[in-house]
């Protein structure tokens, strides 16, 4: 967990709010061979995959004041925050592989 603090001319605060859609596939194949004197073999393979993609949105209220621009960023979060006169700026963008 990282976090930033910067110094400016303006106080940000920044909310994410985000939304998680996931779709997974899984196949399966099975193989049967049975041979003489009561034999039998069987080989199964699964796979399975899992996309997941993330939307954020971040809402950002800005107040002029002596200021402080925090950013909390977590695991597979990159957050940037940027902050000016009674001006902020803060992208959120997610990145989830889940296999």
């Amino acid at each position: 967990m990282c976090m930033c603090m910067c110094m400016c001319m303006c106080m940000c605060m920044c909310m994410c709010m985000c939304m998680c859609m996931c779709m997974c596939m899984c196949m399966c194949m099975c193989m049967c061979m049975c041979m003489c004197m009561c034999m039998c073999m069987c080989m199964c393979m699964c796979m399975c995959m899992c996309m997941c993609m993330c939307m954020c949105m971040c809402i950002v209220h800005c107040a002029c004041a002596l200021c402080m621009c925090m950013c909390i960023v977590h695991v597979h979060v990159h957050c940037a925050c940027a902050c000016a006169l009674c001006m902020c700026m803060c992208m959120c963008m997610w990145h989830v592989h889940a296999a």
